[in-house]
């Protein structure tokens, strides 16, 4: 069955032009490229500052390389944390100001390390999605977090816009999607999970309501998330019946789902009335 269903999300981005493959590159990172035998220019390199070959850094690579060897043998928590280690770490808190910087060899990690950090703190997941926005009035771009990037705005626009909740995070390049899609899950909690879909919501402290639609293996969940009080208590119900759990377990395959989380104080929905004969799951 999962065989099947990947099967059917591959021929689904073929038919929509939005399955990705990979080229072979037959020269070193730079704005000239030999792409699968041609020659091009490339506009897609996440190398910003031109520095992948440039002849220093190459240099210090090799030496690197010479005098602690190609591998670090383990994790930093176990024996792969060196000197060099602190001392780049020294160096670039020191650059930004902070105390402390913890250095991470790609973007992919520095997310996966970013994404426990923001859940369950809604109003530090909303300061690092503020500062991931670079076209929100409210941060003057020294504030910003986000490489120059162009922007689909439909994430930001109002209601009545008929653009409003349109973006999709292929529309960003870069490990920028991640940093944003971890502040909004951070925020809404809808995270697709191989058991299903999770709904574990921290709204910032001074939002008493949200609204997301989290599409999930072919059906769409209109989650309505609503503060009843400064409790700890949450209520989660789908289509009129309430959840015992968070995770959203079982198959719903193509069907539009209504989905109301309540936080604070236990309370059923306003039409309590109609949503309680449903019983508990």
């Amino acid at each position: 069955m999962l065989l099947d269903r990947l099967q059917a999300d591959l021929a689904a981005l073929n038919d929509q032009a939005l399955r990705r493959v990979r080229r072979t590159l037959d020269t070193p990172c730079g704005p000239h490229a030999t792409v699968d035998g041609r020659e091009m220019l490339a506009f897609c390199s996440n190398d910003y500052l031109g520095l992948a070959g440039h002849p220093q850094l190459a240099r210090a690579l090799t030496e690197g390389a010479l005098r602690w060897g190609a591998g670090a043998g383990a994790s930093h928590l176990v024996s792969g944390h060196y000197r060099v280690h602190d001392e780049l770490e020294a160096r670039l808190a020191a650059f930004v100001g902070m105390d402390s910087a913890l250095y991470l060899s790609t973007g992919y990690m520095a997310n996966l390390g970013l994404m426990p950090a923001l859940l369950g703190r809604g109003d530090a997941a909303l300061r690092a999605f503020s500062a991931m926005t670079p076209d929100n009035p409210a941060h003057p771009p020294e504030r910003s977090w986000a490489p120059p990037h162009i922007i689909p705005n439909g994430y930001s626009a109002a209601d009545d816009d008929g653009r409003h909740g349109r973006m999709l995070l292929y529309g960003f390049s870069g490990t920028f999607p991640w940093l944003l899609r971890n502040a909004i899950e951070g925020i809404l909690g809808a995270r697709a999970e191989y058991g299903g879909l999770r709904v574990d919501p921290c709204l910032p402290s001074d939002w008493p309501r949200a609204r997301i639609q989290r599409a999930f293996r072919g059906s769409v969940f209109d989650i309505q998330i609503e503060r009843r009080g400064s409790g700890g208590g949450r209520e989660l119900w789908v289509d009129g019946v309430r959840e015992k759990g968070d995770l959203l377990a079982e198959t719903r395959s193509g069907r539009r789902h209504v989905v109301r989380c309540f936080l604070g104080e236990a309370a059923n929905p306003a039409d309590g009335g109609r949503a309680a004969k449903g019983g508990s799951r």
